[in-house]
């Protein structure tokens, strides 16, 4: 969001397409969580319960590490539902964030031509220091992110122990 608003406040061709590279990778990784949660449904199908997914066979192991027993039955459906609708929201975002991208680089060059003046070279290195500019802000939130984070666990962590009473 912080990253449109930029691209829109000043006009920047680079911030535009930065924006819509994101709203891609997110929609590629939604992609990957909903594959990734299939695979293990098919892994805890196979190996807990000893249900082959693709034949319904149980296993010559007397089913599984449960014996066929479903220790999650209300897990899979809602997760696979909600990771389901937050992909196809994300590749909404994407067609949508590609078409909004296309008309705003054709409005943005324009007023950036007209704003800097016909020089090729002037040109180019204005698109250079917007270029940077999103590697900066990048760098900062990727900084941030990697500073919070191990806090954010060992806080959870800190109160899970206090419900335990492992204090």
């Amino acid at each position: 969001m912080g990253m449109s608003c930029v691209a829109i406040f000043h006009e920047s061709i680079p911030h535009v397409w930065a924006t819509f590279i994101t709203h891609l990778i997110a929609a590629l990784w939604s992609a990957f969580q909903l594959w990734s949660t299939h695979a293990f449904k098919a892994n805890y199908s196979k190996l807990i319960m000893g249900v082959d997914d693709h034949t319904g066979y149980l296993g010559l192991l007397g089913g599984g590490a449960c014996a066929g027993q479903d220790m999650l039955p209300a897990y899979f459906n809602p997760r696979i539902d909600v990771e389901l609708a937050i992909a196809i929201l994300n590749f909404i975002s994407v067609f949508t964030s590609g078409y909004l991208a296309y008309r705003l680089v054709y409005v943005f060059g324009w007023n950036t031509f007209k704003h800097i003046g016909a020089s090729v070279i002037i040109h180019r290195v204005y698109k250079l220091v917007l270029t940077l500019s999103i590697l900066i802000q990048l760098s900062l939130f990727y900084i941030v992110a990697s500073v919070v984070r191990p806090l954010v666990v060992r806080l959870d962590r800190s109160e899970i122990r206090s419900i335990g009473g492992m204090d």
